[in-house]
């Protein structure tokens, strides 16, 4: 993948990226009220993400690659549903292994926030060490430790991958590790 490399802190609030969540034993319920929605609404964009991450998980890639491509073209250009869905569809694509496609939407994402979102630096940082660029990833992971020193300790590290998927939490573990194991530490964290 082509190298990209943080700028500074990565603070900013940034609304599309978010992702609904079932609660224990309400996975169902959920799918139900997003189908509702798309039903209500076939261009809900925000819905049709969702619905596209959830045929992603179960296995069905043709419905989920269906609804990100309706989600996209639902999407107003420059918009925050753009942003959601580009922001979505780049972790439906680390977790299919396609890392070149989650680096192209992640930047197209940041680009069209215009500032430096929250969830980049560690977002990268996952990115560039699953995909095997360990310097690049190790600078992304200074950045996130910049930006949010939570990331610089173990309690603050277990406190922000807590709900991650855990495939994405044992890479992000193995680049934790490997960054307590270099003189960043005693540079970047509290």
């Amino acid at each position: 993948m082509p190298e990209f490399l943080p700028q500074g802190r990565y603070i900013d609030e940034d609304a599309a990226a978010s992702h609904m969540k079932a609660p224990p034993g309400g996975r169902a319920q959920m799918r139900q009220a997003i189908n509702a929605a798309i039903q209500k609404n076939p261009r809900n964009a925000t819905a049709l993400a969702h619905r596209a991450y959830f045929f992603l998980e179960s296995g069905d890639l043709a419905r989920a690659k269906r609804d990100f491509d309706a989600a996209m073209a639902a999407a107003e250009p420059g918009s925050g549903f753009e942003r959601n869905v580009l922001w979505s569809r780049g972790w439906a694509e680390y977790d299919l292994g396609d890392y070149a496609a989650a680096l192209a939407d992640w930047q197209r994402t940041v680009a069209l926030h215009g500032g430096k979102p929250f969830w980049a630096a560690y977002s990268f940082a996952l990115l560039y060490w699953t995909a095997g660029q360990q310097d690049t990833a190790l600078a992304w992971y200074d950045a996130a430790v910049l930006s949010n020193p939570q990331w610089g300790n173990e309690n603050g590290f277990i406190a922000r991958t807590k709900y991650w998927a855990p495939p994405q939490r044992g890479q992000m573990r193995a680049l934790f590790d490997a960054w307590k194991g270099t003189s960043r530490k005693g540079s970047q964290a509290s």
